[in-house]
């Protein structure tokens, strides 16, 4: 089983994810989890990603996409900068090679899981591997890790295996350890959805809860949870940061509650995707979906949430409890609206943007932010 089912349609496909979530979702037995961008938050540790995480019977694996070509030269590890056209080393993280950055995964992923057990070793330390999957490199190019829990397999390995499965078993041939019980890979299951937050997107109907779960981070939780205590909110964030899936899964939140929300989707292909997508929700009577102001033809609404609406200049201004949506193209005023809304919240790329009244609530690193 992998997670999510499906592959993120507006994911950045830049080391082929796509293709390997494919063939992970193809070879490997329902008795195996598979996760895709796992992203771990472990407190006074920089927010990490993980490509994949497979958690078998014979164990637990990350692993690390690299679909650039790589070198070793003098000891030192540097990566083809296309664009340059020119080798360079890696700089501003955390690790200096690939090997360090997947072994660094490693050690975060063993000290989630215990610290989510009540503190105390859920696996032993020896199930944990860490791999590299070099795309355009062969794995004869670079030195042999020094640890037999950290693996390297080259273009040629991986474009002549036919099942992902059995590569991946190899790396626990040599450790002949029982495996895991089934109780212990569900309890590593359960850790994994209750503290990264899986949460369903609009287009999961209820049979279908466990296949398309999406992850919502600790960091996005809280800027929800400041989001309920204020009437007027500003969220911005850079593209792919999550604004839109808060978005959505705010306006269900609301609905959920009996509130009247218009939810207003100024990108043309998010607005028909999840138009499609409400018709699965048995909140949908309480959720009128529109691409433009104009549509608005009724005051009988409590909730405004706004997002990708950069492509326009819009003011929303506050008058007592009423709010107006104002459209300015060139200078000139195109729309207004007048709507008794009790909450809104908008959601921007930029953060120049204003809201009347704006209050900071938190603030997440490299994540939407609410203002």
């Amino acid at each position: 089983m992998i997670y999510p089912k499906h592959f993120p349609g507006k994911a950045k496909d830049y080391s082929n994810e796509r293709e390997f979530h494919e063939r992970f979702s193809e070879d490997f037995p329902n008795d195996s989890y598979v996760y895709y961008s796992l992203t771990l938050i472990t407190p006074d540790v920089p927010m990490r990603e993980i490509d994949f995480v497979v958690v078998c019977p014979l164990g637990i694996v990350t692993i690390e996409l690299k679909n650039g070509r790589w070198r070793v030269k003098k000891n030192i590890w540097e990566f083809y900068n296309v664009r340059a056209r020119d080798w360079e080393r890696i700089e501003g993280k955390s690790y200096d090679s690939p090997i360090s950055q997947a072994q660094s995964q490693k050690e975060l992923l063993y000290e989630f899981i215990n610290n989510h057990n009540q503190l105390s070793e859920l696996v032993p330390k020896e199930y944990f591997h860490s791999a590299v999957f070099f795309l355009k490199n062969l794995k004869q190019e670079f030195p042999t890790p020094n640890s037999p829990n950290m693996h390297l397999f080259g273009k040629r390995e991986l474009e002549e295996t036919d099942n992902l499965y059995e590569l991946v078993s190899q790396i626990f041939y040599k450790s002949n350890l029982p495996p895991l019980s089934k109780q212990t890979l569900e309890k590593i299951h359960t850790i994994i959805k209750k503290n990264l937050n899986f949460f369903h997107t609009f287009r999961t109907s209820p049979q279908k809860e466990e296949e398309d779960l999406l992850t919502l981070s600790k960091a996005q939780f809280k800027l929800l949870e400041g989001i309920y205590s204020k009437p007027r909110n500003l969220v911005f964030g850079s593209s792919g940061s999550g604004k839109s899936i808060l978005a959505g899964e705010l306006a269900i939140q609301y609905a959920k509650l009996g509130k009247k929300v218009i939810l207003w989707q100024g990108q043309s292909s998010l607005y028909f995707i999840w138009k499609e997508e409400l018709t699965f929700l048995k909140e949908r009577e309480n959720i009128v979906l529109i691409h433009n102001p104009k549509e608005i033809n009724s005051n009988d609404y409590e909730i405004l949430i706004a997002d990708g609406i950069e492509s326009r200049t819009w003011m929303i201004g506050v008058a007592g409890c009423y709010v107006s949506v104002t459209e300015f193209i060139g200078g000139h005023l195109m729309t207004c609206r007048a709507v008794k809304w009790f909450v809104y919240v908008l959601f921007s790329q930029s953060e120049g943007a204003k809201c009347v009244g704006q209050q900071e609530v938190s603030s997440a690193p490299g994540g939407p932010t609410v203002h």
